[in-house]
C-alpha cells in the first residue's frame, strides 16, 4: 500500500487534516452561543399551562419542578430531601453574599476587621489577667451604691 490510500478514501499521517500550529476550531465558538446552564434556566423559565384543583393555571416549568421536588421530599423520600435542603442552604448563602457585597464599600472589609481584631485581643487580655477585668457582681455592687 501507498501512502495515499485511494481505495478506502482516507489519507495517511502525512496529508492528514491536522497541521501542526493550527487549532481544531479557528474560528472558536461563536458569540451570544447559549452555555448548558443557560439552556436549563430558560427551559425553567418556560410557561405552561396546569389543572391544578380542576383550575386551569399558568405556571413555570421551575415552579413545576420545585413543587414536585417538595412534594416527593414531604412524602419521605430521602435524595429529594437532601436535595432540597442542599438547593436552599445554597440559595440562601449566595443571596446572605449578594447582600452583604451590596451594602459593604472597600473600607467597610478594613474597618470590620479593626474592629474584630480589638475584641479579640481585649478578650485574650481578659483571658491572662482576669483581675483586670470587673466582674459583673464588682459592677451590680457599685450600681446600687449610686443610687
Amino acid at each position: 500500500m501507498s501512502d495515499d490510500d485511494s481505495e478506502t478514501g482516507s489519507r495517511s499521517l502525512k496529508t492528514g487534516r491536522f497541521q501542526p500550529g493550527r487549532s481544531g476550531n479557528p474560528r472558536g465558538r461563536p458569540k451570544g452561543t447559549r452555555n448548558f446552564s443557560q439552556r436549563i434556566v430558560a427551559q425553567l423559565s418556560k410557561t405552561v399551562s396546569v389543572i391544578e384543583n380542576g383550575q386551569k393555571r399558568r405556571m413555570t416549568k421551575g415552579e413545576i419542578a420545585a413543587r414536585q421536588l417538595v412534594d416527593k421530599a414531604a412524602k419521605g423520600d430521602i435524595h429529594s430531601l437532601k436535595l432540597a435542603s442542599s438547593m436552599v442552604a445554597a440559595h440562601e448563602d449566595h443571596s446572605l453574599q449578594s447582600r452583604i457585597a451590596a451594602l459593604s464599600e472597600p473600607d467597610d472589609d478594613l474597618v470590620i476587621e479593626q474592629v474584630i481584631n480589638r475584641i479579640r485581643g481585649t478578650l485574650q487580655r481578659n483571658k491572662q489577667d482576669p483581675t483586670d477585668a470587673p466582674s459583673s457582681q464588682t459592677q451590680a455592687v457599685k450600681g446600687e451604691q449610686g443610687r
